[in-house]
């Protein structure tokens, strides 16, 4: 059953972002490149031998951005382990989870669905999780243009909407879960959706009234307000949800012992470095903390309650 729910949740990225790219075409931020962007990074010439760390991230933030940072990172790992790292994007969620399962990556940078969708599977191992803003939690946000009249997310109904992707719990999950509990599916509350690959993009879509609102992850609600305040004064907030622990770094269970616990000490004692203190501010990233299961009880109950509908 579960091999079927991921099976399901491929097809459904696939179909419905080529669905969502044929809504509002003229909106060219709501496409994407299919080139992942790949950046090798070499502690010195003398290790090139050396199997290279395989780091593999989905930023929640916007990655042309952030990807200078996440290369520091990277670069940091490199010093620390004396070994190459290479540092590999993928746009989606579902993408990275292949990548690891797969054995096309070591270590990565998991949003929290995707972490409580595999949990079970028993083969990951969360190292760490992010602390922002002071806390291990951040939330789902449903945004919708300012001016308009809708109040409450029962108001969309029959209105547009964006998703960002389907492993994502802030972005998906949560909304697709409040129309469960109203006995709905998306295809029959919304006039139509869309799939935007990113937060950001989705707040945006919002802003520039492509559609008439979007689920997006606070974490991004609030860099938006630093970097373009313009988009955060053209939304307005009309649900949030219970708090959610942030995305974890994890690791295939089968790596060694000594390796896990090297890398786990490295990210735990990163914001030490002062450095790497502003690599991690710009990520909106105040350290990473010990990973505590009972920060994902509650959308690891949620995503059991969504796939028991399938």
């Amino acid at each position: 059953m579960r091999a079927i729910f991921f099976i399901f949740l491929f097809m459904l990225n696939s179909s419905l972002f080529i669905s969502g790219c044929g809504f509002g075409d003229s909106k060219p931020y709501i496409r994407f490149k299919e080139t992942e962007q790949l950046q090798q990074v070499k502690q010195s010439s003398a290790k090139e031998t050396i199997q290279p760390l395989r780091i593999v991230v989905s930023s929640v933030l916007p990655y042309k951005e952030t990807s200078g940072y996440y290369r520091q990172i990277a670069e940091h790992l490199a010093i620390q382990i004396g070994r190459p790292t290479e540092l590999i994007q993928r746009q989606s969620n579902m993408e990275v989870s292949i990548l690891l399962a797969n054995g096309g990556a070591d270590i990565a940078l998991f949003s929290t669905g995707t972490y409580v969708s595999y949990a079970e599977s028993h083969t990951l191992e969360a190292l760490a999780m992010q602390q922002r803003l002071g806390t291990p939690f951040y939330y789902s946000y449903v945004v919708v243009p300012k001016d308009t009249d809708i109040i409450t997310f029962a108001s969309l109904r029959g209105k547009s909407f964006a998703f960002t992707d389907t492993l994502s719990f802030s972005g998906y999950l949560i909304p697709s879960y409040m129309l469960k509990r109203s006995a709905m599916t998306p295809e029959q509350f919304f006039s139509r959706y869309l799939f935007t690959y990113s937060h950001m993009k989705s707040l945006r879509a919002v802003a520039e009234r492509v559609v008439d609102g979007a689920a997006i992850d606070s974490s991004v609600y609030e860099y938006a307000k630093e970097n373009s305040p313009e988009l955060i004064d053209a939304v307005r907030i009309i649900s949030t949800s219970m708090p959610i622990g942030t995305g974890p770094v994890v690791v295939k269970k089968n790596m060694s012992e000594d390796q896990k616990e090297l890398l786990r000490s490295i990210l735990l004692n990163m914001h030490h470095n002062v450095d790497m203190r502003q690599t991690l501010k710009g990520l909106m990233i105040d350290r990473f903390i010990a990973a505590k299961s009972e920060y994902y009880e509650y959308p690891a109950r949620i995503t059991q309650e969504m796939r028991s509908q399938l």
